[in-house]
């Protein structure tokens, strides 16, 4: 939106022949390929190679890639809001390459360029979260989960920061490792927050599990993970819910309220040490959401309250 209302070469946006939109500034074009595919003039990946020429990678990156899915699906999906059609915005997606991948299926930053060293941000990761566009649904996908994370973990934390370590629990959740998860918020919470709460982004107590020691105040990361907490409480995603998804064996009893899922729902739930959930949902507005716990489609009117109860079998909950 921005790119077409504020040209900053002062020139107004071109069509190309092939149906591409030029500006001033060439890396808002997006080209396409002779195979067919979409690919950006230039591409990169957050922070890694410390913005050398280096980081300017071969389009796309995994990063650019994501997001660009991620910015046609959400076209798709405001257009079919709207009432209008969708028939361009899925082309373009249908245009889109194949994340960049290894062998066996752990994620590169980009083609040829391979994760092989120790760094802070996992831009190249961006797809499986907070995108969430690979999930885990498919053998595949587990695979790339599975092999992504592995790789992470085989090369270290010393070049990690703060926020690192909670952006890895939300990795380590889409993987369905509660216990990794938890472990890494306490690495977090114990070696990168000060006594007043502040997130200081380098390992300040010097613990070990990072070369940076420094001490920069930032606020994402305590935001981060408080999201991680609550995804380890509460799934939702395209219209489907889970209550406890991700939860590790410690907790045996655990609450929270009005958590708001996709179409105004909002969501409470507790969890006893027998097993019992109870559910409490009250829908702002009419809809449908599908609740994986108990494999059935939930329809709420506007203002409707609904309360669910299931027990969670034992051996899911003992350690």
């Amino acid at each position: 939106q921005w790119a077409s209302r504020y040209d900053l070469g002062g020139t107004p946006p071109v069509r190309q022949a092939d149906g591409s939109v030029a500006y001033a500034n060439e890396g808002k074009r997006i080209v396409r390929s002779a195979d067919g595919t979409l690919t950006l003039p230039l591409s990169s990946s957050p922070e890694i190679y410390d913005d050398s020429p280096r980081a300017w990678l071969t389009p796309n990156s995994s990063y650019d890639l994501a997001l660009l899915r991620d910015l046609y699906e959400r076209l798709i999906e405001l257009s079919a809001l709207l009432g209008e059609p969708q028939t361009v915005w899925r082309s373009q997606l249908n245009r889109l390459p194949q994340l960049p991948a290894e062998e066996n299926g752990a994620l590169m930053y980009a083609k040829g360029a391979f994760v092989r060293e120790s760094h802070r941000h996992f831009s190249h990761a961006l797809a499986i979260y907070p995108l969430r566009q690979i999930s885990g649904k498919t053998p595949q996908e587990k695979a790339c989960i599975d092999r992504t994370i592995a790789q992470l973990e085989s090369l270290g934390t010393s070049q990690w920061v703060g926020f690192s370590f909670v952006w890895f629990a939300l990795l380590k959740i889409v993987q369905r490792d509660a216990e990794g998860a938890v472990q890494a918020l306490h690495q977090f919470y114990h070696a990168f927050l000060s006594p007043n709460g502040f997130h200081l982004n380098g390992d300040f107590r010097k613990t070990g599990l990072s070369e940076f020691q420094y001490r920069p105040f930032t606020l994402e990361a305590n935001c981060l993970s408080v999201q991680a907490v609550n995804e380890m409480l509460l799934y939702s995603q395209n219209g489907e819910i889970e209550i406890f998804p991700v939860i590790p064996a410690d907790w045996r009893t655990c609450a929270f309220r009005g958590l708001r899922v996709e179409n105004g729902l909002i969501v409470s739930a507790e969890l006893t040490a027998t097993g019992c959930v109870t559910l409490r949902l009250h829908a702002k507005r009419a809809g449908s959401w599908y609740l994986k716990n108990t494999n059935q489609t939930l329809r709420l009117e506007q203002g409707e309250r609904r309360i669910c109860r299931w027990t969670i079998k034992p051996d899911i909950q003992d350690p």
